[in-house]
């Protein structure tokens, strides 16, 4: 579920055996240390410092806040589904491809920076306290 935003096509390739293996077992702390290394040695300072401050019990507290949200927010009966949804939106909008989401019932609540910081957490991708705040969820009712 790594969202890194690498600069360069071959940082991307690069990295493509350290994310899919994190992606196979997120708890492989060995996996995350080493990849905070190899970001940080290519420029990913912020990225680096994300992966370092990851530990088990960070990770089932960034999921709980996530699945809270979305359970009080968006309604749907695969949870890890909607998970997967607004994760999509919101890497959408930090790559400026769109500002808001529309999902069909009730309008909920923009995620809070509660939201973002887990965001953040399980993707690997900073996300400066500028960035947020303009993305919404609309109800296409």
């Amino acid at each position: 579920m790594l969202a890194i935003r690498f600069r360069t096509d071959r940082d991307r390739e690069d990295a493509r055996g350290f994310v899919r293996a994190i992606d196979d077992d997120p708890y492989d702390e060995v996996t995350r240390r080493v990849f905070a290394d190899w970001l940080e040695e290519r420029g990913y300072d912020d990225e680096a410092a994300i992966q370092r401050s990851w530990t088990a019990q960070a990770h089932q507290e960034a999921t709980d806040v996530v699945r809270d949200w979305c359970g009080s927010n968006l309604y749907d009966e695969d949870e890890d589904g909607v998970v997967g949804k607004l994760f999509g939106w919101m890497t959408r909008y930090l790559d400026g491809v769109s500002y808001y989401a529309s999902v069909y019932g009730s309008a909920p609540d923009t995620p809070d920076w509660d939201v973002w910081r887990a965001y953040m957490l399980l993707t690997g991708r900073p996300v400066a306290d500028d960035e947020w705040g303009d993305f919404y969820i609309s109800c296409s009712c």
